[in-house]
């Protein structure tokens, strides 16, 4: 799964992130995500690849 694949999945689901059913003081809906963009297994970044 890519970052564009989970943060679409996010904008999908941000309202029930656990699903219909599960009240929000259970399971509260998504307002934040953090990235962290980089190569795998660390090294330095190279802006012309993009992953």
């Amino acid at each position: 799964m890519g970052a564009d694949s989970a943060l679409n999945w996010v904008l999908e689901n941000h309202e029930a992130p656990c699903g219909d059913g599960v009240p929000a003081e259970v399971c509260p809906p998504i307002k934040v995500t953090n990235n962290s963009y980089g190569p795998s297994g660390g090294g330095e970044f190279d802006r012309t690849r993009p992953r």
